[in-house]
Order: C-alpha cells, then sequence, then structure tokens
C-alpha cells in the first residue's frame, strides 16, 4: 500500500483554476509553445520553493515577487508573440484547409485511432490470457475499453494522463482497473510498456 500523509492547506483546498470557456485551451498552447512560463522569463519557482519551509502560498508569492519583481513582463511578451504566430498560422489552415485540415484530421480518425486501440486491444489480451470482453458504445463513452473476467478495464496513454482537462473520475468508476502505457519502436517490433494505476481487487480475489 502507498504509504499517505496529511496536512491542511487552505490555498490548496479552496483553489479554483482561472477558466475562460474557448480560451483557455489558445492561452495553455501559447504559453507552452512560446515557453513563457520558463524561469527565463517568470523566475525559478522551484528556486523559491526550495528556499523556502513552504507554510503557505502568501509566502511563497511574496517570496518570490521580491525575488523576481519584472517576472510578468518577459512572459506577458512572448505569449503574445506565439499568439500572434498563431493568427498566421489559423489564417493559413483557413485559407487552405485541404493542405492542413484534412490531412491532420484524417490522421487522428485512422492512424492515430488505429495505432490507440490496436495497442489497447495487445495490452488487455495480453492481461485476459489471450481474450476480454469488447466494451459497448455506453462503454466507450465512459472510458471503459474492454472486460476480463466481468471486470472493466480502462487502458489510456501517458499522453492521456498528461492533459490537465483529464482525471481518473473520467475513467469508469471505482471498480475499474486503469492500465498507462507507453510505447516505443525497436527495429521491427513495437514494446509497449504499461502498468496498473489504478487496480482495485473485489473482496475474495
Amino acid at each position: 500500500m502507498c504509504p499517505t500523509i496529511r496536512f491542511t492547506d487552505a490555498h490548496i483546498a479552496d483553489y479554483e483554476r482561472p477558466n475562460f470557456p474557448g480560451y483557455v485551451s489558445l492561452l495553455r498552447m501559447a504559453v507552452n509553445d512560446g515557453q513563457a512560463n520558463r524561469p527565463r522569463y517568470v523566475g525559478s519557482t522551484s528556486e523559491t520553493a526550495n528556499s523556502l519551509r513552504l507554510s503557505s502560498f502568501e509566502q511563497y508569492q511574496d517570496n518570490h515577487l521580491e525575488r523576481n519583481p519584472n517576472w510578468l513582463s518577459g512572459s506577458l511578451q512572448r505569449t503574445i508573440e506565439q499568439l500572434e504566430t498563431m493568427r498566421t498560422r489559423i489564417n493559413d489552415m483557413i485559407n487552405s484547409p485541404h493542405t492542413y485540415i484534412e490531412p491532420y484530421i484524417e490522421d487522428l480518425v485512422f492512424a492515430s485511432s488505429y495505432r490507440g486501440h490496436r495497442i489497447e486491444q495487445e495490452i488487455l489480451r495480453a492481461e485476459g490470457g489471450g481474450s476480454y470482453e469488447p466494451p459497448s458504445a455506453e462503454d466507450e463513452s465512459n472510458n471503459i475499453d474492454g472486460y476480463i473476467d466481468n471486470i472493466s478495464y480502462s487502458v489510456k496513454p501517458d499522453s492521456w494522463f498528461n492533459d490537465d482537462r483529464n482525471g481518473p473520475t473520467l475513467l469508469g468508476d471505482d471498480t475499474t482497473r486503469v492500465i498507462q502505457y507507453s510505447y516505443r519502436r525497436e527495429d521491427d517490433e513495437i514494446v509497449v510498456d504499461y502498468e496498473f494505476v489504478r487496480n482495485k481487487v473485489n473482496e475474495g480475489e
């Protein structure tokens, strides 16, 4: 069993991320692609944290502001520049859909989905001793990818877990066994590494 720790922190308990529907994904892309949250723009939050015994958000924020008084200006400018670049690229895609949009959607519908489904099936067959029960359409809407011995399984790549829009509540119910995987190519073979990240076993098993 994994160790458990408990502590109180009003900021973490009450925190709600700023939400601008329709804009958040664009802002995330601009900040990430423009690297606007890197230490050279906003200062090193790790250095700030490591210089303190953290006890409150206000202590952390005040200390970082003291160490990096100009933290916002560079990041803001970098994000705006990246949004301008994105606007140019968006216009390019709108004006040339057959060059950009069509092949991208085609890849999602066929190549990417085939890869994901094939790896899911190989993992489930490996866990099920060569067979498993495919999911229904309703199961799939709940991110259930199959059943082994009447137990639901959800199989997802690393990228799914790295997307902060996703979370464990989207993966079946409390009894669903959740598998996380990564894959790589080695010569002519596809090598898949996977692990259970939620493996609730019913009493008596």
